[in-house]
């Protein structure tokens, strides 16, 4: 509604329709998956944005998400082994349509072996993050709804920055609306934000979030 209200439109106005667009499931897998998953592993996962479009035709923003993901990929990858956190990727294609993506990923990724990859099949991603220690993406709206199921989530939109905002103007910038945010590759000041949500408890990240 903030953000509505940021470009004109009031909700309230007659004549306006509200069409939802996307993806946010969140309530959905709230009630299938969250009860069911009484552990968490030890582990941090990546949620991929890279459409196996990307890999055949020529997209605006093909080149963007390339490297922003490969930078966050490393970022996080340091992190998991210097921490024992086992790494897990969750491909953006669906039904065997990730071999370019993983092949992308061998070419890019030093040490590739060290990453967990996990195909997205039938309610994957969802299981994955209620079963994570944390979750991240560039700003995937599977991130967004990592938030709401009220999942420790990281978001690193790096230089996507510049293109998208999904804070209202009530805020200065989308890190003073969601702190776990990280928009540059220094690694110091990551593996200090992922260390102190980490060691933030639940309650306390639930208070947090919740203000």
């Amino acid at each position: 509604q903030d953000i509505f209200e940021d470009v004109g439109i009031n909700k309230l106005e007659k004549n306006v329709n509200f069409l939802k667009v996307g993806s946010y499931e969140a309530s959905y897998y709230r009630n299938k998956y969250s009860l069911k998953i009484n552990k968490e592993k030890n582990s941090i996962i990546f949620i991929s944005q890279m459409h196996p479009v990307f890999f055949s035709i020529n997209h605006k923003f093909q080149e963007l998400i390339f490297r922003d993901s490969i930078t966050a990929i490393n970022l996080i990858l340091n992190f998991a082994i210097k921490n024992n956190l086992e790494f897990r990727y969750i491909c953006r294609g669906k039904n065997n349509r990730n071999i370019d993506e993983i092949n992308f990923l061998k070419s890019k990724i030093y040490n590739f072996n060290e990453i967990k990859v996990i195909e997205n099949k039938t309610h994957t991603l969802w299981k994955e993050i209620f079963s994570s220690k944390l979750v991240t993406s560039l700003y995937s709206t599977g991130a967004h709804d990592s938030i709401i199921l009220k999942k420790k989530t990281i978001l690193l939109p790096l230089s996507h920055k510049k293109i998208y905002k999904w804070s209202s103007n009530k805020f200065r910038d989308d890190v003073s609306f969601w702190p776990w945010t990280i928009e540059d590759d220094d690694q110091n000041r990551f593996d200090e934000l992922c260390k102190k949500l980490m060691d933030l408890s639940q309650t306390s990240y639930e208070e947090k979030i919740n203000k």
